[in-house]
């Protein structure tokens, strides 16, 4: 009497293991597909919290450039060994504030490449590879006033732009 019920019992459960089994499958898939979802929730989130504090830096620079004889730093801008070249790679962040301000609309603005040497040369190098190349990528030649360099040994390097003409 025992093997006939064993066989009818593994008869009736084999039915309930596969259906739990395939149970299981889909509520692993249903998860991995939460898994996924949130990350993609997640890096959406990212990206709009730095979309917003881009703007947010945007709004505040396009503010002081409307103020005549404002004073910005941008640093971060470095040279190619040479001077004869910006280096847009190390220097992207910085370039793109700094072509993103001169295309205000109105501005004119004076720049200065303050270099952290001893040759008074290498900031007037310095300040036309900066020139060149702002006006190569996008930044009015009108917007650009006189641009100049100097050279302070020990000193950090920055390019510092002076509103003349505030933007509108």
């Amino acid at each position: 009497k025992k093997a006939p019920l064993q066989a009818a019992l593994s008869a009736a459960t084999g039915p309930i293991d596969g259906a739990l089994a395939k149970a299981q499958s889909a509520v692993d898939a249903a998860g991995a597909a939460l898994d996924a979802a949130a990350s993609k929730f997640a890096a959406a989130k990212t990206a709009a919290d730095s979309a917003a504090a881009d703007k947010a830096k945007a709004d505040e620079l396009l503010a002081k450039l409307k103020v005549k004889g404002t004073a910005l730093n941008f640093d971060g801008i470095s040279f190619s060994a040479d001077n004869k070249s910006v280096d847009a790679e190390k220097s992207a962040a910085g370039l793109s504030a700094l072509i993103a301000a001169l295309k205000a609309p109105g501005l004119k603005a004076d720049l200065l490449v303050e270099a952290g040497v001893k040759d008074s040369a290498i900031g007037t190098k310095r300040a036309l590879a900066l020139k060149a190349y702002l006006a190569g990528n996008g930044a009015p030649a009108s917007s650009m006033g006189t641009v100049a360099g100097h050279s302070i040994a020990g000193q950090a390097e920055t390019v510092k732009l002076t509103v003349v003409t505030p933007a509108n």
